[in-house]
């Protein structure tokens, strides 16, 4: 039987052999025997993976996902499909035959809730017919877009100062800003209005104004 290729499940093999005696001359041997037997192939062999993240390993990871935040939030509501019949493969099931099973977040939330500006691994599991698994996952990348904002603008006019160099005025901070996510940082730069240049810049605490 070399060569013969077995299907997945239970084949029956029947051998017989007669000693080629025609007693009644109907073209049929009289004496035969037969001997039986079961061959049978387990597929145990997980689903792949198309090789996405072009790592040359199928299985590992599926084709990653990237978004902005939604307006005014630190990140972003998505519907993420699971993978489909282009990126998953079996060496007996049709895609059809298989179940692709949602496993999990990195953050622990569900599938379906909004996902924080950064990255988060979404988890699948695929099971074939046979309930051979395989488990890839899924980079889901939010970048934040929208820049932070002064609340109130007004508390902050244009101010004289009727002196022909002050050494000792005190820029004021602002205190009503926000952002979509948080404010890292509060700076600022001192231009001089004539010449364009930056006259000095600094941080949230404050400086003297110079000449």
């Amino acid at each position: 039987l070399n060569g013969i290729v077995f299907p997945k499940g239970t084949s029956k093999v029947v051998w017989t052999t007669n000693d080629g005696v025609d007693n009644n001359g109907d073209l049929v041997p009289d004496n035969v025997s037969i001997l039986e037997f079961f061959v049978t192939v387990v597929d145990k062999t997980p689903p792949t993976v198309d090789d996405s993240d072009g790592d040359g390993t199928n299985g590992i990871q599926l084709t990653p996902i990237t978004a902005t935040n939604d307006a005014d939030e630190c990140g972003a509501t998505l519907v993420v499909a699971p993978p489909g019949d282009a990126e998953i493969d079996d060496n007996c099931s049709d895609f059809a035959d298989m179940t692709v099973t949602f496993v999990g977040r990195s953050d622990a939330k569900a599938l379906a809730d909004a996902y924080p500006v950064g990255a988060t691994t979404i988890t699948w599991r695929v099971t074939d017919e046979a309930g051979n698994r395989t488990t890839a996952t899924q980079l889901v990348t939010v970048t934040d877009v929208q820049a932070p904002t002064f609340d109130d603008a007004t508390e902050f006019t244009d101010r004289s100062i009727s002196y022909c160099a002050r050494t000792n005025y005190l820029i004021p901070i602002p205190r009503s800003y926000s952002d979509n996510c948080q404010v890292m940082r509060l700076d600022y730069t001192v231009v001089n209005e004539s010449s364009g240049s930056t006259v000095f810049s600094g941080s949230i605490n404050g400086a003297l104004y110079p000449n």
